[in-house]
């Protein structure tokens, strides 16, 4: 890929998939992680994971882990 000669909407196309990819693959695991731990630790797991996954989010966001 050459991102000097090639055409841009290719090289953007390719980036906006892959961005588009990880953001869904992201989400879905957020959903499924959120709903097991409510269905063997109950309301309080919940309640404990919609505390921490914003932070543990911007730890990721930031490159922290």
């Amino acid at each position: 890929m050459d991102l000097l000669q090639g055409k841009i909407r290719t090289i953007y196309a390719r980036f906006l998939m892959a961005a588009f990819g990880s953001a869904l693959i992201s989400s879905i695991y957020g959903i499924v992680d959120m709903a097991m731990v409510g269905q063997y630790h109950g309301p309080e797991g919940t309640a404990a994971m919609s505390v921490v996954a914003p932070k543990i989010s911007r730890c990721r966001w930031r490159g922290n882990i």
